[in-house]
């Protein structure tokens, strides 16, 4: 295992693990700000993450029924589809669910449904783009 993250308890909240941040989080836990839609992660874990060959974030969620989920997303996503806010003096950066895909455990309704409007989305924006490149 590589570097370890520790929360101000002294409790390891996400670890690195080659080109993979693993970070744990409970359903219970996401931002009521965006509904439950999001998580949020320091900003400064994050670029240092990223400089030391992190490539992904992968959310190990444990659901309020007791059940496993997995997502994960790009480093690189989270900086596009993601929002700097503060909590509590520290600036971090959401997570959107809707823009990580599912690698495990049962999907949720609302997030089917706007990771499908997500994609459709960069769709239609990368086809108004593709005569800019000569395509």
């Amino acid at each position: 295992m590589g570097e370890q993250f520790f929360n101000h308890k002294g409790k390891c909240f996400a670890s690195l693990c080659g080109a993979i941040l693993k970070k744990s989080e409970r359903e219970e836990d996401r931002l009521r700000m965006t509904g439950g839609r999001a998580y949020a992660i320091d900003v400064d874990v994050l670029r240092k993450a990223h400089s030391k060959g992190a490539k992904f974030l992968e959310i190990h969620e444990k659901t309020v029924t007791k059940t496993k989920r997995v997502f994960q997303i790009p480093i690189i996503d989270i900086f596009r589809y993601g929002r700097e806010i503060d909590i509590r003096g520290i600036a971090r950066c959401t997570i959107p669910l809707e823009a990580c895909e599912l690698k495990q455990g049962s999907d949720e309704p609302w997030r089917v449904e706007a990771r499908e409007a997500l994609l459709k989305g960069e769709d239609s924006n990368t086809r108004s783009q593709l005569p800019l490149f000569g395509a």
